[in-house]
């Protein structure tokens, strides 16, 4: 008994010694941080009041447009930094791709275009909260201190308790997503000469060249090449030359209108089409990392696509 006792006590007193550090680390890496932002605050003169949160707001160029509310999405270009020991600032983050790959840091998309938001969820209260401040047009230096941003949890290159400096430029704001997106959709349907009524099992298809050849059925392998790009101009998603794919029919490893598409053509033929963002990635939009968005929520897409050879499934 007296020695279970005794395995309780140094367990306790171990957990209790780890938890005292975990305390006093954090302590150090906060009073690290409030030294750090200091530094930084002296160092570029700055003298603007921080909100009662303790966020500054440092505006660059003043927005003539509308200030977006919890309920709208946003259109935003920007870069983020964090502060060092030394009161500089380090580049962590931007949806500038150009810049993510000169400097050698994980862009915030894989795409030439600003990043789509829903401000209420945004993640970073500090940004959702200097957004709040600004107009369309504006832009805006947002230090951040880590209690609105990650605290004591980091993220990727972000250690724990780190202060952000966040330059932003509010681009859009987006009131109606799905009559924003569809007004891009329009536009294209003159392009194509399409109409309304043209929409088939969820679509828009327009078939330049006829296919050869029995339909299309599940499991064919169809060997196909496409070019794709976002209907919004403000996004360039996609390649200007033809990209190679093979597919076998009936597997999810296409967007749901491409499937419905290819299922509707044959061998040898040529169509340009419009996959409404429904039939695309929907009102979530897609991204492979965490932080990386490759298609933004209730984005349309716009293919041309082409079917080089399709080889029917065995027959049971």
């Amino acid at each position: 008994m007296k020695t279970k006792n005794l395995l309780f006590t140094f367990i306790l007193s171990e957990l209790l010694l780890f938890s005292c550090k975990i305390k006093n680390d954090n302590e150090d890496m906060q009073n690290q941080e409030k030294a750090n932002l200091k530094k930084y605050i002296a160092a570029n003169h700055i003298t603007a009041t921080p909100t009662a949160d303790g966020l500054y707001y440092l505006e660059l160029t003043q927005g003539k447009g509308t200030t977006p509310v919890d309920t709208d999405f946003v259109l935003i270009n920007t870069t983020w930094y964090i502060i060092n020991s030394d009161g500089n600032t380090t580049l962590v983050g931007t949806n500038d791709t150009s810049l993510a790959i000169k400097k050698n840091i994980l862009p915030f998309v894989s795409y030439k275009g600003p990043l789509k938001l829903f401000l209420s969820n945004i993640g970073i209260k500090g940004l959702s909260e200097g957004l709040a401040m600004m107009k369309v047009g504006g832009m805006a230096n947002l230090i951040v201190p880590s209690s609105l941003a990650y605290n004591g949890y980091g993220f990727y290159d972000i250690p724990p308790y780190s202060s952000l400096i966040i330059n932003v430029e509010l681009v859009k704001v987006i009131k109606d997503p799905v009559a924003d997106d569809k007004h891009f959709v329009d536009q294209y349907l003159d392009t194509l000469q399409l109409k309304e009524s043209d929409l088939t099992n969820g679509i828009y298809l327009k078939v330049d060249k006829e296919g050869t050849g029995d339909s299309i059925e599940s499991y064919d392998i169809v060997s196909f090449q496409f070019k794709d790009k976002a209907l919004d101009t403000a996004f360039s998603i996609g390649s200007s030359k033809f990209i190679s794919f093979k597919y076998t029919v009936d597997q999810d490893t296409i967007f749901r209108g491409l499937r419905v598409a290819i299922g509707m053509l044959k061998k040898g033929a040529e169509a340009r089409l419009i996959l409404p963002y429904n039939m695309v990635e929907g009102a979530g939009g897609f991204g492979r990392y965490p932080w990386i968005v490759d298609i933004p929520p209730y984005t349309s897409l716009f293919y041309q696509l082409v079917i080089t050879d399709v080889q029917k499934a065995a027959k049971k």
